[in-house]
């Protein structure tokens, strides 16, 4: 039942975390009993930590089953949460940066420092040094940012709860303005009526206190160093460096991936032409099925050249439970994970609420008396079956993800802190790469800009998704034309709660490079004589080497372990992580051949 490209899904889930290897090693100063004393201090802070993160995850949890409808008054859920930890977390934190300056540095530039990356001390350096990241960069700012941050997340979560809450009147129902509706449009073939769906959804969010609560954080990430090195912290995990480094990095990937994207967008493009009687050569972005166009599986019925081979199936919630079943299995059959534990069904949701959200998401709830209590929203509702099917295979990587670092023994910060670009999927898997960068770099200039105007801003955003994309904005709104209030981009889940989007990016291409290496593998062994990437679907073993990276530190910034070394060799054809286009391109060349065929021939 699981098509082969479902094999090259299960790539991406099973690999990259932080673990604490521990080597005897060590300079000859070394004094073990200071290390016992410091492990067993960082062991009580980190189970303090994890009790915190427990509590954060449930309350996280009952909002988003839409149990919590309110917020106490004149606090907010992270204050209330933080209050009888707070002291504790800012005494630890000043202590570990005391204790990071006396014993690390001096230590790290010891004349045999060479040893000491073998030393335990090297890790719980590295612990340090990860908490001062996470919560404070200098110890005398720590308490004023910590608040600051609090406040700052508390207003992110109330223009997320607001856009959550966009309805819109469509045939008689009404839909909220997220993934639900995204599946209504998917179902429509008529052009008018999917614009008249997109500017509703539009109009509701431009009338709605949304602009305005966007301002006022653009104008806090702007005014404030903290901040903007804060936003610009959270991609740290992509190991490539500072933002300006991602940003270059990505546009020499866009540079090779360009061409491809141009022919196929040439073909869709061609397909529209005869429902746009504005035809630019640009596509119209409700024309994509949805309300932001991230994505374009949702228009393969369109612009196929074949018969689709699948059945279009009404489902059940009952069916889609047994769907889950199916997949779970897959994972096992196929990844050689366990089954899911009894909890996870008990308590994970599939099916729409009322009045909860419902973004997809996973939740490790990181329960110090459970490690596989692990949790799953998906809201599937009536609709393409096989978009729901997807999802799930998708949104289980995760959940699988998180059992496999909770069960391997990680301390709760290296949980939070594990390399995000390999956790994340043609029309759904390499567009992402020029989507994400269109995302971040609208972000970038927003967040440095110092006079914000919601026009120009909104007027950027559609100027970068013609230049990158090919996509253009829809007719003009006549209802809107002097609206300021106007922000597109917040109907992507990812801006509007601000996460980062270069995780996706680079995390297409790791996962083509985990499934080149793997099949590689698979078909110098075995010779099934699959003759593309594209028809290669690994068998159990050959997960072995990715299974191995579990223990490994990908944040590394160099390999001192000779088996490590040789994983990451294996792996990336290099001494460390090294993010690669050209496997991307090789698994799509089956089609980037076809569309070279088509253009001629057309």
């Amino acid at each position: 039942m699981v098509a082969k490209f479902e094999c090259f899904i299960i790539v991406s889930f099973i690999v990259n975390v932080f673990i604490l290897n521990v080597d005897s090693s060590c300079p000859s100063f070394f004094n073990e009993i200071l290390l016992q004393n410091l492990t067993n201090e960082i062991n009580e802070y980190d189970r303090i930590l994890g009790h915190w993160l427990y509590r954060y995850q449930t309350n996280q949890w009952q909002r988003l089953m839409g149990q919590q409808q309110q917020l106490a008054v004149g606090k907010n859920h992270h204050e209330l949460m933080m209050d009888d930890q707070q002291p504790f977390i800012s005494d630890f934190i000043q202590w570990s940066y005391d204790r990071y300056s006396i014993h690390c540095n001096s230590m790290a530039n010891n004349e045999k420092s060479n040893s000491f990356h073998h030393c335990p001390m090297n890790k719980l350096c590295r612990y340090w040094s990860e908490v001062q990241r996470l919560f404070g960069q200098q110890s005398q700012q720590i308490n004023d940012n910590y608040l600051q941050q609090l406040i700052f997340n508390h207003q992110k979560e109330v223009l997320t709860k607001h856009i959550e809450q966009i309805e819109i009147q469509h045939r008689n129902h009404r839909y909220r303005c997220d993934e639900s509706i995204d599946l209504i449009m998917q179902q429509i073939d008529d052009p008018n009526e999917l614009l008249s769906i997109w500017y509703k959804c539009h109009h509701q969010l431009a009338r709605s206190p949304i602009p305005e609560l966007f301002e006022k954080i653009q104008i806090k990430i702007s005014g404030g160093e903290y901040f903007h090195e804060l936003w610009n912290e959270k991609n740290y995990d992509l190991k490539i460096g500072k933002i300006d480094q991602i940003h270059m990095k990505a546009w020499k990937i866009w540079k090779r991936l360009k061409p491809f994207y141009h022919l196929l967008m040439d073909y869709i493009g061609y397909k529209n032409s005869t429902n746009d009687d504005d035809d630019d050569g640009k596509i119209p972005a409700h024309w994509l099925r949805s309300l932001n166009g991230g994505q374009m599986d949702s228009i393969i019925d369109l612009i196929k050249p074949y018969p689709d081979q699948f059945v279009m199936i009404n489902h059940t919630n009952r069916m889609m439970d047994d769907v889950v079943k199916i997949v779970a299995d897959f994972y096992v059959q196929h990844g050689g994970f366990n089954r899911l534990p009894d909890g996870f069904w008990q308590n994970s949701n599939l099916i729409t609420h009322d009045n909860g959200s419902c973004h997809p998401r996973t939740m490790n709830m990181y329960n110090g008396n459970d490690d596989d209590d692990v949790r799953m929203s998906v809201c599937l509702q009536d609709g393409d079956f096989h978009y729901n099917f997807r999802r799930i295979i998708h949104e289980l990587g995760h959940v699988y993800y998180f059992l496999e670092t909770n069960h391997a023994g990680h301390r709760n910060l290296y949980r939070m802190t594990s390399n995000s670009a390999a956790h994340e999927k043609a029309l759904s898997t390499f567009v992402t790469i020029p989507f994400g960068m269109i995302i971040e770099e609208w972000r970038n200039q927003t967040f440095t800009a110092k006079n914000l105007d919601l026009a120009d801003v909104n007027q950027f955003y559609w100027i970068l998704r013609e230049q990158i994309q090919n996509i253009r904005q829809p007719p003009p709104r006549p209802a809107m034309l002097n609206n300021q209030r106007i922000l597109d981009p917040l109907f992507k889940y990812h801006v509007a709660n601000f996460q980062p989007y270069w995780r996706y990016v680079f995390g297409v291409m790791l996962q083509h490079q985990f499934h080149q290496k793997i099949c590689s593998h698979h078909h110098h062994h075995h010779d099934n004589g699959w003759s593309s990437l594209v028809e290669c679907c690994p068998q159990p073993n050959d997960f072995d080497t990715l299974r191995k990276l579990l223990r490994i530190d990908l944040m590394q910034q160099e390999f001192n372990d000779d088996n490590d070394l040789a994983i990451v060799k294996q792996m990336f054809d290099s001494n460390h992580l090294e993010y690669r286009i050209e496997p991307l391109l090789n698994y799509y060349q089956p089609l980037i051949d076809w569309l070279h065929e088509w253009k001629q021939n057309e």
